[in-house]
């Protein structure tokens, strides 16, 4: 439906519009099944979201064309109205929908290579920033505590002073460890192979993302899971936990929040992220979205890596817990 926005209907008020497919049972039944289909006004109600309707004054006849991919199932839906009127397709223009469904089907298949393939090219990136921070900052720190260890025992060194020495020691090796956390996160790697024995399956490694922040900031985020379906790739599955690393870092300095809340919602076409708080957060966030100029660089950082691997971020207000709700959805690609 994003194809909608060239028509006057803005870009931030279509992705203030968050459904789940599995939440819209004949819109997922026709996603799955070869078109097209024609639906007439009767059906609107139960085959599409109220709000989509509102949005894009959907009426009259609508004929919807599934994206579906031989080996990765449902891509997307393509929808055909003429303005709002009540037409009968003739075979022959179902037919060129059909071919014209599958000429877009190459497109988004062409489009996922092209994002895959800037996400290995980030993380190459990422790994030479990391090489030489490793090389260059933590070596200089180790090296520094070092030093600071070496004055501490010098022979007369007043009492104030070997005070102070323990302190930027500690400082120091605290400074040291996060920025070690810090790299470890940005190299990590992007292959696992979720059938293993030994690798964690990502649940679990999101599970910890969500417990080292609360060890670290003084959180204390709840960690729920719903749903089932096999998981996304590797690139979504690092985005999906930067995300979360992302919006509880901005939640310890900026929201005040006593109840935080992490809720992770999988399907066999979509896995949803949503991570709800109790805060003051940023009301700007809603209005104008993670890329404005009033969002934390982090937050901008974290909208390329999302469109990086096709994937949908937003901010909105959290029904749950009444303050602000971030939520991330990719698609499950194998």
């Amino acid at each position: 439906m994003l194809g909608q926005v060239g028509f006057g209907i803005k870009h931030e008020d279509v992705l203030q519009v968050a459904e789940l497919l599995a939440e819209v049972p004949v819109l997922h039944s026709l996603m799955c099944t070869p078109g097209p289909h024609v639906l007439r006004q009767t059906d609107l109600e139960a085959a599409i979201p109220s709000r989509y309707v509102d949005l894009f004054g959907v009426a009259g006849t609508l004929v919807l064309i599934p994206l579906i991919d031989g080996q990765l199932g449902p891509l997307g839906l393509m929808f055909l109205d003429r303005d709002g009127l009540d037409f009968e397709p003739q075979p022959q223009e179902l037919d060129v929908l059909a071919e014209f469904g599958e000429i877009a089907t190459l497109a988004v298949q062409n489009a996922t290579l092209l994002q895959d393939r800037a996400s290995l090219v980030a993380m190459v990136e990422r790994s030479r920033l990391a090489s030489d921070l490793h090389d260059g900052v933590t070596q200089r720190m180790f090296t520094l505590s070092l030093t600071l260890k070496e004055l501490k025992e010098l022979p007369g060194l007043p009492a104030a002073a070997d005070d102070l020495l323990d302190r930027a020691r500690r400082d120091v090796d605290a400074a040291g460890s996060q920025l070690r956390r810090a790299l470890t996160q940005l190299v990590e790697p992007e292959v696992r192979t979720v059938d293993s024995d030994q690798a964690p399956r990502f649940e679990e490694l999101l599970r910890r993302t969500v417990e080292e922040a609360n060890a670290e900031m003084g959180l204390a985020a709840d960690f729920e899971i719903a749903g089932r379906g096999g998981p996304p790739t590797a690139a979504r599955q690092r985005v999906m936990r930067r995300a979360v690393r992302e919006a509880l870092v901005n939640i310890a300095k900026h929201a005040g929040a006593t109840q935080v809340s992490v809720i992770l919602r999988r399907s066999d076409h979509h896995w949803v992220v949503e991570v709800h708080d109790d805060g003051q957060g940023r009301a700007h966030l809603i209005r104008r979205g993670i890329t404005s100029e009033q969002s934390s660089f982090g937050l901008r950082s974290l909208q390329s890596d999302v469109d990086s691997v096709g994937g949908r971020i937003w901010i909105s207000q959290s029904e749950r817990l009444g303050g602000l709700q971030l939520t991330l959805s990719v698609e499950v690609m194998e």
